[in-house]
């Protein structure tokens, strides 16, 4: 009996290892982005926190196969890269306007690339569209989060596949 309790803790042991190495190398597609209305200056401070080795990823695929991130093989590539990348999966509108988002540069920050962007208005409607489709082309299972920021106000949205787009009011939430 006594020899198997100790074959049964053992299979025990072994299954939990199994069970728990499973958990943590599952990948977890996420990005953040934070969005602040400057209403002295009419603009969006906007900053963008992606997995280095997802957006490399990207890039790589659609460019130059030997391209890397931090460091850069080419920074200045990798910047027109963003840039594109940026305006492609990044889109502010209303009903009248498409508004054009100005990539002013990125940091690393362990496995972290921050980006910095600016949107300036030059008329401002009280509604903007806004899609965030970063990185679905990577991952089915990719999800962005936009924390909203208009003075106190404060609201945040998660987009997916399935809701790529959520309007904002730059009026009080």
């Amino acid at each position: 009996m006594r020899i198997l309790g100790k074959r049964f803790s053992l299979f025990f042991i072994v299954i939990c290892a199994v069970l728990l190495s499973a958990m943590i190398s599952h990948k977890f597609y996420v990005t953040t982005t934070s969005l602040r209305f400057v209403e002295s200056n009419n603009s969006f401070q906007i900053t963008s926190r992606l997995f280095i080795e997802d957006i490399e990823s990207i890039l790589v695929k659609s460019s130059i196969p030997d391209l890397k991130l931090a460091p850069d093989s080419d920074e200045s590539l990798v910047d027109s890269l963003l840039t594109n990348y940026f305006e492609d999966n990044l889109i502010f509108t209303s009903v009248e306007n498409e508004f054009k988002i100005n990539f002013l540069g990125k940091e690393y920050k362990d496995d972290i690339m921050v980006c910095y962007l600016e949107l300036k208005f030059d008329k401002l409607d009280e509604n903007i569209n806004i899609q965030n489709t970063l990185l679905f082309d990577f991952s089915e299972e990719q999800k962005n989060i936009v924390h909203y920021r208009n003075g106190n106000q404060r609201k945040s949205f998660l987009f997916t596949n399935t809701q790529p787009r959520f309007k904002i009011k730059l009026s009080p939430l």
